[in-house]
């Protein structure tokens, strides 16, 4: 149940991180978004 869960969060979490990779690309990479 454990291992699921935290397959979960390591999804999400990398998930979060494309979204700002890409959101830094789209915007030149001067906005730097709020966690």
């Amino acid at each position: 149940r454990l291992a699921v869960l935290n397959e979960r969060i390591a999804a999400q979490t990398e998930a979060r991180d494309r979204l700002e990779a890409a959101l830094q690309q789209a915007t030149g990479g001067r906005i730097r978004p709020v966690a």
